[in-house]
């Protein structure tokens, strides 16, 4: 009986934390996603260009100030970030 307890807690064991190689499907499918993140990121970014084209110089410094940051001086904000009302 407790050969059969243990072959079994074995046997489960081995089926639940064994590592499986990816499929050549499951390799497809993974392409073909991150083609389509990339290609969204980049329809983004290239849409989001072309509207910060028409800010004006003071929206685009205080973009700057809010959100571009150097290596290692990061700020952390107190209070939420509010956009101001801009009169583009």
């Amino acid at each position: 009986m407790k050969n059969l307890i243990l072959f079994v807690s074995v046997f489960i064991s081995i089926n639940l934390f064994s590592q499986t190689n990816p499929t050549s499907s499951n390799i497809s499918n993974i392409e073909i996603y991150s083609d389509t993140v990339t290609y969204d990121i980049n329809k983004f970014t290239s849409e989001y260009a072309k509207e910060m084209s028409t800010w004006s110089d003071e929206r685009k410094e205080w973009f700057n100030k809010t959100f571009a940051y150097t290596r290692g001086n990061i700020r952390i904000p107190k209070e939420p970030i509010v956009e101001p009302k801009w009169n583009d």
